[in-house]
């Protein structure tokens, strides 16, 4: 009888958190993101190659204001934008491209659009629960509504503490993943403008789009 009661017991307890629904997870996410008006955060890109079986990784770091402005930083390339002017600078090439920047950008998956684009194309569903870094996260699976969708599937892990996005992996047409991780996630940080400005430096080509 005891054994039962515990057990009885454990479920009632479970019930509040599995009780959300992908709209309660997506719900939070977006309020959380909508409230963060300065952010910085380190990320890994890994993309994964279905038919040769390879993977290329790529780490660096990203700053993030006010929803349109945004850096990003890697050993291959910095990607600036103002919220108007767009700069990609290859640092192989050593070449700045210069176009305007489109607010609808889905490059980018930190800033705050990326759920309200997904939203509107893929349907939702909670998968569950997983630890990353002994912290429990929501796993959200996202499925492409048009078949033409050139990513079929994206999964979002939610710190179920925090509500923040660290873990997005994007399953395109030919099985191919973007792996996305984010860590070291900092808000309330003071970020100068000129961060979102690009400085062309010596010796470097300007390709000007607009």
């Amino acid at each position: 009888m005891k054994r039962i009661f515990l057990a009885v017991l454990m479920v009632c307890l479970t019930l509040p958190v599995w009780a959300a629904s992908a709209d309660d997870v997506i719900k939070e996410v977006q309020k959380t993101y909508t409230s963060i008006k300065e952010v910085t955060a380190d990320y890994q890109q890994n993309f994964v190659w279905e038919m040769a079986g390879e993977s290329v990784e790529n780490a660096g770091k990203i700053w993030a204001k006010e929803g349109s402005k945004f850096r990003i930083d890697n050993q291959d390339q910095t990607i600036v934008t103002d919220g108007k002017t767009l700069w990609t600078l290859s640092k192989v090439n050593k070449q700045v491209m210069i176009d305007e920047y489109n607010r609808n950008n889905r490059d980018n998956p930190f800033i705050r659009s990326f759920m309200d684009d997904y939203l509107n194309n893929y349907k939702a569903s909670l998968m569950g629960k997983e630890k990353i870094d002994d912290r429990d996260h929501f796993v959200l699976e996202l499925v492409a509504i048009n078949p033409d969708e050139f990513n079929r599937k994206v999964t979002i892990w939610v710190d179920n503490k925090t509500n923040y996005m660290t873990r997005i992996v994007q399953t395109d047409i030919n099985g191919n993943k973007r792996i996305y991780t984010f860590s070291n996630i900092q808000t309330g940080v003071d970020l100068n403008d000129d961060l979102f400005e690009m400085d062309i430096p010596e010796g470097y080509e300007a390709v000007d789009m607009r």
